[in-house]
């Protein structure tokens, strides 16, 4: 099983904050938006949702669980700026998508029914 990082993006072609933290993140993204996405991002791990299911935020993340199935799956929002912790009262932010993926492992708690 693997841990994967998932983000429904809707019209934002031109700003998916989340790109600089987490460039292999997969953003899921409606077909008719998919060539502005591409060639804003051309390198980044897009996925095109088919017509109908961008429009109702429940309907774009049950699609992202059953596009993922047999995988843990992280939603996260597209301008996402950075993830962190408190401690000792401070602020502590994850400075990358190493340290973020170390965190969601280490803190995520998977149930095998």
């Amino acid at each position: 099983m693997r841990i994967v990082v998932c983000v429904p993006s809707y019209k934002r072609s031109d700003k998916v904050d989340v790109l600089t933290y987490l460039p292999s993140a997969r953003i899921y993204v409606d077909e008719s938006e998919y060539p502005a996405y591409h060639s804003n991002y051309p390198t980044a791990n897009l996925v095109k949702m088919p017509k109908g299911v961008q429009g109702n935020i429940s309907r774009v993340r049950n699609y992202i669980l059953d596009d993922n199935k047999g995988n843990a799956v992280c939603i996260v929002d597209d301008d996402l700026g950075y993830i962190g912790y408190f401690e000792k009262d401070e602020m502590v932010k994850l400075k990358n998508e190493a340290e973020v993926m170390r965190f969601i492992c280490r803190y995520t708690e998977l149930v095998l029914s």
